[in-house]
């Protein structure tokens, strides 16, 4: 996956495209998006790790505590723990992996600036959209993404991002707001491979 934006050129924001995205991260969110079957905005709380390349781990913590969902380079797990305690979770597990999530992700790390992969605008106020091309937007599966960095942010840089608003290929527009956001050289690598619970049905994809 691949993407990132504009060269700015503001008397203190000159940034490569290697200061803007971090190797790795961790960061605490809120991810909202309209539910067309409870036909509402649900939100939902987490926690995202993230390693390039192509490696991402998502724990939703509140409302869906215990759902993880784990992708590497090779292989992706989604786990789904039992409603009533006692019954099997369900796990879905695929060979394929370097999914839609981290591929966005590992396209940052082209920095602010426009490539082959996708254009960009500034739109003020800190505020950096995305249009992806057409067969990077086939590729990741997002057509277009909105970075906002945090109020008062001195310096253009992933750590420094508040929102993400992403339109996928398919229409379907979801927020990611982070409450926190960590800057990393690299995680353990037990983060990016996933340990079956006991009482578990396993799908193979």
């Amino acid at each position: 996956m691949k993407f990132i934006c504009l060269f700015l050129s503001f008397i203190c924001w000159t940034v490569y495209a290697a200061d803007f995205m971090p190797k790795a991260f961790k960061a605490e969110f809120d991810q909202s998006f309209m539910s067309v079957i409870k036909k509402k905005t649900v939100v939902n709380h987490g926690v995202l790790f993230y390693q390039y390349p192509g490696n991402i781990r998502l724990e939703i913590t509140d409302p869906d505590e215990g759902l993880i969902y784990v992708s590497n380079p090779q292989k992706s797990w989604y786990y789904r723990p039992p409603f009533i305690p006692g019954e099997p979770g369900e796990l879905s597990v695929s060979p394929k992996g370097n999914t839609l999530v981290a591929k966005f992700f590992d396209g940052l790390k082209n920095g602010l600036k426009a490539n082959p992969l996708y254009d960009v605008r500034d739109l003020g106020d800190k505020k950096y959209e995305i249009i992806f091309k057409k067969n990077a937007a086939k590729d990741a599966g997002v057509k277009k993404a909105t970075l906002a960095l945090r109020t008062g942010a001195e310096t253009l840089a992933f750590a420094k991002v508040d929102k993400i608003s992403l339109v996928f290929t398919d229409n379907k527009k979801v927020d990611l707001v982070f409450k926190s956001l960590t800057a990393l050289e690299k995680h353990p690598d037990e983060v990016f491979t996933f340990v079956v619970p006991e009482n578990t049905n396993i799908t193979h994809q």
